[in-house]
């Protein structure tokens, strides 16, 4: 479907987007609340970066997004939140500045089985023709997306609040994703790659790296949420899909943010 020049995929069902909506609100709600309150209380993990091993048990299939989508999110989200970490001393990773390139998990499966031949032509089936991965990278690929609310946390995002007919793409291609990969084992629901990202469509922006004082962390968050939280609702980011990445979460990180690996 085509509108004001642009392809949409629209979720026609009412009462699935409906649904949908409610859980984003939800979700959003919640980790809202959650971001408060491990900054208040001090109570959540520094980030130190993630166990290779791990990571390469994981097959990822991420939205990438272009260059200017990458440039608009350093200008209005990431360099504002780096100087305001800055003026409250609160360590920070930030997207593109040594962890991954801002992004959206669309699916990741988990490997049940550490059988490194197995893993390897489940991963050659998912990027041959016949898991129809490919077809659907290239209707994920060039679309565009509003993001328009700010989850300032120990894991800050950036995601989209609404569920609307620019969601329809991805909202349809993660059922068909986790079809595919059922398909890996069609005897057991709980094969070897089993899928389990059920998310907002959403971006990480930065990660604390460090413990910092309850003080500090809630003026970080407040003062983040009274500038760039605000200026997004007012004017959403728009961020378009350049290319899909599918295979190891590990090789994701070796290719884009190897320092981060352990």
């Amino acid at each position: 479907m085509i509108k004001n020049g642009e392809r949409v995929y629209p979720i026609k069902d009412t009462s699935t987007i409906n649904e949908a909506q409610a859980a984003y609100l939800a979700k959003i709600e919640k980790n809202r609340e959650a971001g408060h309150l491990a900054f208040e209380s001090g109570n959540y993990p520094a980030f130190k970066g993630y166990p290779a091993v791990r990571m390469d048990q994981i097959i990822g299939i991420m939205l990438q997004l272009d260059e200017q989508s990458q440039r608009l999110i350093e200008e209005r989200i990431v360099g504002p939140l780096s100087g305001i970490a800055n003026k409250y001393d609160v360590p920070n990773l930030f997207a593109g500045r040594g962890d991954l390139p801002s992004h959206v998990t669309l699916e990741a499966g988990v490997f049940q089985e550490d059988k490194p031949e197995e893993q390897a032509a489940v991963e050659r089936w998912l990027r041959t023709g016949g898991a129809h991965l490919t077809k659907l990278s290239a209707i994920l690929t060039g679309l565009k997306f509003s993001m328009d609310t700010l989850i300032v946390a120990p894991n800050t995002y950036i995601c989209s609040s609404r569920v609307d007919e620019t969601q329809g793409a991805p909202f349809r291609a993660r059922q068909i994703v986790r079809k595919i990969m059922h398909r890996v084992t069609p005897t057991d629901f709980f094969g070897p790659l089993y899928p389990r990202y059920d998310d907002i469509f959403h971006s990480s922006v930065s990660r604390v790296t460090e413990a910092v004082q309850p003080k500090m962390a809630l003026s970080f968050l407040n003062e983040s949420y009274e500038t760039i939280g605000q200026n997004l609702r007012k004017s959403p980011l728009e961020v378009v899909t350049s290319n899909v990445f599918i295979g190891k979460s590990g090789d994701f990180y070796r290719q884009y943010a190897p320092g981060v690996l352990i």
